[in-house]
């Protein structure tokens, strides 16, 4: 080549990290609600830590929310001491937040503040960002998926990834990639009474599983794993 030639690559940087394992050989601590806890003695970042090559921290807590209520995810946060000693940490949280009506301005305070006891704790610590899929639940009078204040789970996910999309922060869309909707929810979740479906069954924690280990499967995701694994 002489130096009128150039050469021009151009990558798929999805295909890179589903093709690779951006978990290999890291160390994972989770805090979130029942959604990603070990409900049935199974989450499905178990399966994750299995297909990964990863170890995995489970702190997920039934009935958590970011900053409300017992064992919320300021509080556990702020309370750990050891957070320098992983690589990611992933939060799944938002379906408390929906279930309890919060206001558009509750959640995203809420979410700062736990953004905010992160980094507090281990400002390199790469965050992942769990949203939560479709739930099913009635509120009284409201029809069913949506919350005492007229929101669907899919408005509270709008709020939260446009929070995450301002900070680069990266998060898993399992509202939109998990293809659990109004249509098929009872042959994925689980009825946990009066027909209330909000946790995954056994076989719909692998699919979230298989999400999680592709990691191209949300929106910011491939730009901010690439310049972390890419930057010197």
């Amino acid at each position: 080549l002489d130096n009128t030639d150039y050469w021009v690559i151009i990558a798929d940087y999805s295909q890179l990290f589903e093709g690779g394992n951006y978990l290999n050989n890291k160390k994972v601590v989770v805090y979130g609600d029942s959604t990603i806890a070990r409900l049935g003695g199974l989450s499905y970042m178990d399966i994750v830590e299995t297909t990964c090559n990863c170890k995995v921290t489970n702190r997920a807590v039934a009935g958590s929310a970011m900053n409300r209520g017992a064992n919320n995810g300021v509080s556990l946060i702020t309370a750990s001491d050891d957070l320098t000693d992983y690589d990611f940490i992933f939060l799944a949280y938002g379906t408390n937040e929906w279930q309890m009506g919060l206001s558009r301005d509750d959640i995203r305070n809420d979410l700062l503040s736990l953004l905010s006891a992160v980094y507090s704790k281990n400002a390199k610590i790469e965050v992942i960002f769990v949203n939560p899929y479709y739930s099913y639940h009635v509120y009284g009078t409201n029809p069913a998926n949506y919350n005492t204040k007229g929101m669907t789970i899919e408005v509270v996910n709008g709020i939260i990834q446009n929070e995450l999309d301002i900070r680069n922060i990266p998060y898993i869309d399992f509202y939109h990639r998990s293809g659990c909707s109004a249509q098929n929810y009872t042959a994925l979740l689980e009825d946990s009474g009066g027909g209330i479906y909000v946790h995954a069954n056994n076989s719909f924690k692998k699919e979230l599983a298989a999400i999680v280990a592709k990691g191209g499967n949300c929106r910011n995701f491939d730009k901010h794993i690439e310049e972390m694994l890419f930057s010197y």
